[in-house]
């Protein structure tokens, strides 16, 4: 499978978790749906899973776009910049130790009343987030060259050496490339998409 699809220049689309959840404990879910797309850069591609079945496996649907998807950020409780000082005090403000746990409606009361209050520390101590631009919806071969080129540069403006120089020559080229040839393939997509479009008027 993979030989043909590198001879082939194929891709493959998928949700990246298991699609497959088997009632046998002694099976462990798998990941057996997935799309084979050829000239269809990724970043036009938004791929889900259906739970609209209530059976043990779970179908994909992918929507092809003409334009780059702007996929909206995860959510998260915290991040890497969340500041756990403040965090700390906001619940040690806002928990009243003295609380009495006596019936099953005071744990549960209780229970959504501390939840709520890490909810709002984490939401204190952490930095909103700026939108994503569409950057970061590129493929992820794409960030890796701009990564590699930002790196070259860097140390090219560090050193000024030819060796350096050259090495960030290369990056930049090797991005140029690539970015030239996403730009072909969401083309030859979109040419393709207007075809079948006319074809069935």
């Amino acid at each position: 499978m993979a030989k043909v699809n590198k001879a082939q220049n194929y891709s493959y689309l998928s949700i990246g978790s298991p699609t497959y959840w088997p009632t046998d404990a002694n099976k462990i879910p798998d990941l057996l749906d997935f799309f084979i797309t050829k000239g269809i850069s990724t970043a036009y591609a938004d791929v889900q899973a259906s739970y609209d079945l209530t059976s043990d496996h779970n179908p994909i649907i992918v929507t092809i776009s003409t334009t780059i998807v702007v996929r909206p950020p995860a959510l998260r409780l915290h991040t890497s910049h969340t500041n756990w000082a403040i965090y700390k005090t906001v619940v040690r403000d806002k928990v009243n130790s003295a609380t009495k746990l006596k019936t099953c409606e005071d744990i549960e009361i209780t229970t959504t009343t501390f939840i709520g209050i890490l909810q709002q520390a984490a939401q204190a101590a952490t930095p909103k987030r700026h939108p994503l631009s569409l950057a970061s919806n590129l493929p992820s071969d794409i960030k890796r060259l701009v990564a590699i080129k930002r790196r070259a540069r860097s140390k090219w403006q560090k050193t000024h050496t030819p060796d350096d120089r050259r090495l960030f020559n290369k990056a930049s080229n090797k991005l140029k490339a690539a970015v030239h040839e996403l730009r072909n393939a969401s083309f030859a997509a979109y040419v393709s998409t207007l075809k079948r479009d006319d074809n069935s008027i």
